[in-house]
């Protein structure tokens, strides 16, 4: 499956980790600047849209369904400063989620930290984005 950047333009570097830093615990990729909006990167039904009470802070899952290949796909938000959708929402391609922020976060720089599962296993944001 092809995603496109949830921030755009696309960001020319990532704001913090890369995908499996921190001795392969980092299981996204950090991007983004606090107030930048995030758009779906794909079609797909909101699952989860909530405050966490750890270091995730407000977040969002989006189930984008099972591919050709019988492969499941989810993406996720983290430290977003609002949801602009809710669960059971059917966000289009590009439609905008969510604002950039810093909820749950313990450092003072605002990021969005995004994951994507593949079949309930998070993989490397990199490898499906353009």
């Amino acid at each position: 499956m092809q995603f496109a950047y949830p921030i755009q333009p696309a960001p020319p570097s990532t704001r913090g980790q890369l995908f499996g830093a921190n001795s392969g615990r980092h299981t996204g990729l950090d991007m983004g600047n606090g107030g930048n909006v995030i758009l779906a990167p794909a079609g797909g039904l909101v699952q989860v849209a909530t405050l966490t009470r750890d270091s995730r802070g407000r977040m969002i899952k989006i189930d984008h369904g099972t591919d050709e290949n019988g492969v499941t796909w989810e993406t996720i938000y983290y430290h977003l400063a609002s949801s602009l959708v809710r669960k059971n929402d059917r966000p289009l391609p590009g439609q905008p989620i969510a604002i950039v922020g810093m909820s749950g976060l313990p450092r003072p720089w605002p990021h969005l930290h995004f994951e994507v599962r593949r079949n309930g296993v998070a993989v490397d944001p990199q490898s499906v984005l353009p």
